[in-house]
């Protein structure tokens, strides 16, 4: 009886299995655009700004500018992780170019914080600025089922001397007041 249970057993297996996959050939045939079938991986996309930071006032190429990227999705959605930031230099010719093979950005603009380090000699500092960049599913080239495509963005930013001195600047005075921490040595006797 044992053996008979068994054999009744494996051939309903056998004939289920074998109705199922016919079945299963033409469900998968459809030609309704929202049946698709289930795929796992993440949208993204290559994402690249060019841009050149000049004097507002002669238009003259601005080289050694810090550009700081932000994008934050925290300020969207508190329970996001997605967080992202990165710091460029401008060239000699007062260009820069970044670019980032990141999950989509649509829902957040980048934030560009463009700010004079005060690093060059005989040049007045300017004063720092901030530029948003909003990339659009327009904007997107060659968009594939996972891979959203490639887009680009061209930018010219254009920074203000800064004219008048930090309101309260530190006097010579304050500076040597402060108070430094001398390392002692413990002696070894």
């Amino acid at each position: 009886m044992k053996n008979l249970n068994h054999l009744f057993i494996k051939n309903t297996t056998w004939l289920f299995t074998g109705i199922l996959s016919l079945f299963g050939f033409s469900c998968s045939d459809s030609n309704d655009p929202y049946d698709n079938p289930v795929e796992y991986g993440s949208p993204h996309a290559y994402f690249r700004i060019k841009g050149k930071v000049v004097n507002e006032t002669d238009q003259e190429a601005l080289s050694n500018i810090q550009v700081e990227i932000r994008y934050d999705a925290r300020q969207q959605d508190p329970a996001s992780a997605i967080y992202y930031r990165d710091t460029i230099r401008t060239d000699i010719h007062g260009e820069f170019q970044w670019g980032t093979h990141k999950i989509t950005l649509w829902h957040m603009p980048l934030k560009l914080i463009t700010s004079d380090p005060g690093e060059n000699p005989g040049r007045d500092p300017f004063v720092p600025d901030t530029t948003l960049i909003n990339f659009e599913s327009a904007d997107m080239q060659d968009p594939g089922s996972w891979y959203e495509g490639s887009g680009e963005k061209e930018i010219t930013i254009r920074l203000k001397q800064q004219t008048e001195k930090p309101e309260n600047p530190e006097p010579e005075e304050e500076k040597n007041k402060r108070i430094t921490y001398e390392k002692t040595v413990p002696s070894s006797h």
